[in-house]
């Protein structure tokens, strides 16, 4: 391996059997893995044929976990780590994951966030192809890997089975999918929707990404979910696997869903259609992320009175009390406080309670309850 240019000449006129180069890579291995090092990194550099890689990195998933390691740090350091993911997305599962577990895992079992990295930043690669093949590619970027084009070309209709090998043998090697995405929280808005596209093609649910990206936190779950959007899921779709989560994520998907400027009447106009247990849980979350009682009834109130009726059973459930309630009404419409009231007295609430909650919580110029009772009695 002294003369790399020697070296590198021979490889490119590939005057030997691809089943040679497993087998020389041992041999060099022995005389020190140094060498056997140097050597892969010149077969990255130097071998421009796919299926000579696909054979080398299909008889090195019977290697010693070193001689695999020390054949990846080649490939790594020739700048072709995602060469070793391609591989990957070929291999039989117990091949691929064994190979998965040595790029992304040091000796001590650590996980290696630089070729995490590296797998994450193929499978946004493997997004954006997937997307031209659809007809629905965004503008060129810049830093997609062509040899990522060329794996894809090379794969033709194999491709969804790729990506699910990737991405399979990744959770398999970190643990979780939490863990595999969490560094994609400095991605832009358009890699982040790439790498989503890939998740999907690989099965994953809309749940699976929210519950994954909610191992890191708020943030990172914002971008998922714009991610989500991007990659042509609607709100509602969101908004349903979202109540599938405990209360707390729940909360934080919301609170995300706010953020990415989607309109409380939008929110509320999903419950329209739910039962009163996804309608109480929303109801709770959204008082949670800061909506204010009233505003959410008056623009429930657009949605029909079996929403603000429904709206307001939930209120008293999660513990506001009438007075609670008719306190946030008094800058709102006559119709909404009207509405709240005749919701109350469907629930069981006597007319008699409601003017003195009223009289409580509102100067009685203001009370509006007698716009009620003239319609009761």
């Amino acid at each position: 391996m002294s003369n790399k240019q020697a070296v590198g000449k021979l490889l490119r006129k590939k005057a030997f059997r691809a089943t040679d180069l497993a087998s020389t890579f041992r041999d060099v291995y022995a005389q020190g893995p140094a060498q056997a090092t140097r050597l892969a990194e010149a077969y990255a550099k130097d071998l421009d044929d796919a299926s000579y890689h696909r054979e080398l990195f299909q008889e090195a998933s019977e290697m010693k976990p070193d001689q695999r390691r020390a054949l990846i740090a080649g490939y790594r350091r020739a700048g072709q780590a995602r060469g070793v993911v391609h591989a990957i997305g070929q291999l039989p599962r117990a091949q691929g994951h064994a190979l998965m577990r040595d790029l992304v895992l040091d000796k001590h079992k650590k996980v290696d966030r630089e070729a995490l990295g590296e797998v994450m930043l193929w499978l946004r690669d493997a997004g954006k192809e997937m997307k031209k093949m659809q007809g629905t590619r965004p503008e060129p970027d810049p830093d997609t890997d062509d040899a990522v084009v060329e794996f894809f070309e090379d794969v033709a209709d194999d491709i969804a089975n790729a990506v699910t090998a990737v991405v399979d043998a990744v959770v398999n090697a970190v643990k979780s999918l939490g863990q595999a995405i969490k560094d994609v929280i400095s991605w832009t808005a358009d890699a982040v929707a790439a790498l989503v596209h890939a998740l999907f093609v690989a099965g994953k649910a809309i749940a699976d990404l929210l519950t994954a990206a909610l191992e890191t936190g708020y943030e990172l779950v914002k971008k998922i979910v714009a991610g989500i959007e991007a990659a042509g899921k609607a709100m509602a779709q969101v908004l349903d696997a979202a109540f599938t989560l405990a209360k707390d994520a729940l909360i934080t998907v919301l609170r995300a869903v706010d953020q990415l400027g989607r309109q409380l009447g939008e929110l509320l106009q999903y419950l329209a259609t739910k039962t009163f247990d996804i309608i109480k849980r929303g109801v709770e979350a959204l008082i949670a992320i800061g909506k204010e009682i009233g505003n959410i009834l008056a623009q429930a109130a657009e949605f029909g009175f079996t929403l603000i009726k429904n709206t307001v059973q939930a209120l008293i459930e999660i513990g506001r009390t009438v007075a609670q309630i008719l306190v946030t009404l008094v800058t709102h419409p006559g119709s909404v406080f009207d509405q709240v009231v005749k919701s109350l007295l469907d629930l069981g609430r006597k007319l008699g309670d409601l003017f003195a909650e009223c009289d409580v919580v509102i100067d009685s110029e203001r009370c509006k309850v007698h716009k009620v009772r003239q319609r009761h009695v």
